[in-house]
């Protein structure tokens, strides 16, 4: 038996933060469904790669079941509403923006699926200002300290 065993998870994420989440939960026994965009999610195009599959989408994608939806599709979000019934938690990691246009953002989600936890991942929180929401990973990893653990330069050896 696992940790979390018995325990649904639905991942609408598509990026690396978002993903990893859901991946630990999926390590821990969760069962994780990640719906993918028709094409595939972003991560599937990101390195390295390994005869032509992206190591990192795979990587963060191991443990967990699949579906494709198509979000722009009544019917396919209408799939997604009844795979959210079965579930225990949401894990999204879009805009508040991008939630809304799709009925997923928390105050739609909390009114549909009252029993569901809804984990949405952004950068800087949903509350951020607009300009924030679009963060990239040097943004983040500076703006949470690790760049100035990380520094890209030697310091200079003293000569004697």
């Amino acid at each position: 038996m696992t940790a979390l065993a018995g325990f649904k998870i639905i991942e609408i994420a598509e990026r690396v933060a978002g993903e990893y989440a859901s991946k630990l939960l999926a390590d821990f026994g969760a069962e994780v469904i990640k719906v993918e965009r028709p094409g595939g999610a972003p991560t599937r195009a990101m390195g390295p790669f390994v005869d032509g599959e992206s190591t990192l989408f795979q990587y963060l994608n191991t443990n967990k079941k699949s579906v494709v939806l198509d979000l722009e599709r009544a019917a396919d979000r209408a799939v997604l509403d009844r795979l959210l019934v079965k579930a225990d938690a949401l894990i999204d990691d879009h805009t508040p923006v991008r939630a809304e246009a799709h009925g997923l953002d928390r105050q739609r989600i909390a009114a549909d699926h009252p029993h569901l936890v809804h984990c949405a991942i952004t950068p800087f929180g949903q509350d951020a200002p607009v300009e924030w929401q679009i963060a990239r990973p040097l943004n983040v990893m500076n703006a949470g300290g690790w760049g100035y653990h990380t520094p890209s330069e030697t310091p200079p050896t003293s000569r004697r």
